[in-house]
């Protein structure tokens, strides 16, 4: 039989087993297929299925070492990041949730499962602008789903557009969406018919001005002096002190921008608002566990990417415990910040030295570990 039927064969007997509830079957046969599988797709791909079996037996740290072995293995791995969210979702850790899906949209954007879970997350943080493209096209693919317009309602509500919100939450109603939702649909609906029919009164009208009223300065009400206008060259001026005095950081660490002040989203190197560049810190205290891999960071976008993510495990379990370990990221921290800034900004150099140098350290790495956990 060939590899792909084989694996194609194990994985329909693993989801028949998952869906029986036979978890133990289900992980043989998951098991089976990465054995069998050469193809490193299919290899991530039954990772991913594990990983989906560890989560529902509550076995978190072996779902989470799952899901970097697939992502290792191939970083478009979708199944395996649909997996992590949905661990997030469980945990109502909705940035860690977001990550993954934005992960997955990169690899499929469309996805309709992808772009509904994206949405739904993207409610849960109320970020509702950037929701509703995302409930929009998962709704284009299953326009029947009552909870995607309640949630599009949602999303419209939280942006002030009323009407179309409105429209959203009728037709949620129409398709039977099930309480609670349904209850504070009605109960929103009604309070806003309510208000449209209530009388408006009527303005006042203004008061006749007398023809022959002389301007008097001593009874004249004081003018009020109004602030000028801020030029654009004093908004560059205060925002160049501002950045002069910024105190450089890691990515990740801070969230809000010192220069704009948006909240961007854990681990961003750049504001999504103003476009400022956020630093790498140069010199680290301490021995520097926990801390990001800076030309990993600079090569994969972001301070969770799985390559990152499998390098810092690296480093932590197996190069900071030894004394030549400690002593080499040490140097790797001297001479690092430097090449990562010079990486980042160029997009072809971030994409070679991530496929080249970040994907095959890491497919290293996680072999490593693999080893050192036997």
């Amino acid at each position: 039989m060939p590899e792909a039927e084989e694996v194609a064969a194990l994985f329909a007997e693993a989801q028949t087993a998952m869906e029986s509830g036979d978890l133990r079957q289900a992980k043989a046969r998951f098991e089976a297929a990465r054995d069998v599988a050469r193809d490193r797709g299919l290899r991530a791909l039954a990772y991913a299925g594990l990983a989906a079996v560890y989560q529902s037996a509550g076995e978190k740290g072996a779902a989470l070492e799952a899901i970097d072995e697939a992502t290792a293995l191939d970083t478009a791995c979708v199944e395996a990041y649909l997996v992590r969210a949905e661990m997030a979702e469980a945990d109502q850790e909705w940035p860690q949730a977001l990550q993954a899906y934005q992960f997955a949209e990169a690899a499929d954007p469309d996805d309709p499962r992808i772009q509904r879970g994206l949405g739904l997350t993207l409610c849960a943080l109320d970020q509702f602008s950037a929701a509703i493209d995302s409930l929009t096209k998962a709704l284009a693919a299953a326009p029947e789903d009552a909870l995607l317009c309640y949630k599009l309602g949602e999303a419209f509500l939280g942006t002030g557009q009323k009407a179309q919100a409105t429209a959203c939450f009728e037709e949620a109603l129409n398709l039977g969406l099930a309480a609670p939702e349904s209850d504070e649909v009605r109960a929103w609906l009604e309070q806003e018919k309510a208000r449209a029919a209530k009388p408006r009164p009527a303005p006042r009208p203004a008061p006749a001005a007398a023809e022959d009223e002389e301007y008097d300065p001593d009874t004249a009400p004081p003018e009020v002096s109004r602030p000028q206008t801020e030029t654009s060259a004093d908004v560059r001026e205060r925002v160049l002190r501002r950045a002069a005095a910024e105190v450089s950081y890691s990515p990740g660490l801070h969230d809000r921008c010192r220069i704009c002040r948006y909240p961007n989203p854990k681990g961003a190197i750049r504001c999504e608002r103003c476009g400022h560049s956020f630093h790498f810190v140069e010199e680290r205290k301490g021995s520097g566990r926990g801390g990001p891999c800076f030309i990993a960071t600079a090569a994969c976008g972001h301070v969770e990417a799985p390559e990152v993510r499998l390098l810092r495990r690296f480093r932590d379990e197996l190069l900071l415990p030894r004394r030549g370990g400690w002593q080499l990221v040490r140097l790797y921290y001297l001479l690092s910040p430097p090449l990562a800034r010079w990486i980042y900004p160029r997009a072809g150099v971030r994409r070679a030295v991530r496929r080249w140098l970040v994907s095959p350290l890491a497919r290293f790495a996680a072999r490593r570990l693999r080893r050192a956990a036997r």
